[in-house]
């Protein structure tokens, strides 16, 4: 999961996923959610104390790292 709180993002090991592919594609997720940071792009869905599960800001912020983590897994050849 990212954490805004600290910027971070925090992961099982590779080893805990069902393959190195959903690894990727996990990291990869957690990245497009970070780049919403305040000091990044500042999008809604991370910055707003608003953003939670099941709200529009929460599920538009979800789709866009979706969205991002299918389109850097293609760009980088992450199948499985």
């Amino acid at each position: 999961f990212y954490r805004p709180s600290t910027d971070e993002i925090v992961l099982p090991a590779v080893g805990q996923f069902f393959s190195d592919a959903d690894y990727w594609a996990t990291l990869l997720h957690e990245l497009v959610h970070a780049s919403g940071h305040a000091k990044r792009l500042n999008r809604e869905g991370i910055t707003s104390s608003l953003s939670r599960f099941g709200d529009p800001i929460y599920a538009f912020e979800e789709l866009i790292a979706e969205l991002g983590s299918a389109f850097l897994c293609a760009e980088l050849g992450v199948y499985g």
